[in-house]
């Protein structure tokens, strides 16, 4: 069995995340669907905006037309960085890649 050990930012920020939901729900002055509940802290919009530059333009395309595009654009740079592996936007692509043709 693999052990899995995370930093402590990383526990760190989900403690922060429960809290801000914790927060919201005891600030509630009604019944709160969990859909209403805000899932993005002041602190994330904020780290948000560092790795963005600035506030992302709203689009009508769809998620997998976006991916696309990055597939094409940055095949070879990383898309995934995890603890666990590692993908490139082309690797990713591979293997997300429905095995059937677009109907």
């Amino acid at each position: 069995m693999t052990q899995v050990q995370f930093s402590q930012k990383q526990i760190q920020r989900v403690l922060s995340q429960f809290d801000y939901l914790i927060q919201q729900m005891c600030q509630a002055t009604k019944s709160l669907l969990v859909s209403e509940l805000d899932v993005v802290s002041l602190n994330d919009r904020k780290e948000l905006k560092k790795w963005t530059g600035g506030p992302i333009q709203s689009t009508e395309k769809c998620l997998d037309e976006m991916f696309e595009a990055s597939v094409h654009k940055n095949s070879k740079r990383s898309a995934i960085n995890a603890w666990d592996g590692n993908f490139t936007y082309g690797e990713l692509n591979e293997v997300c890649e429905p095995p059937w043709p677009n109907i």
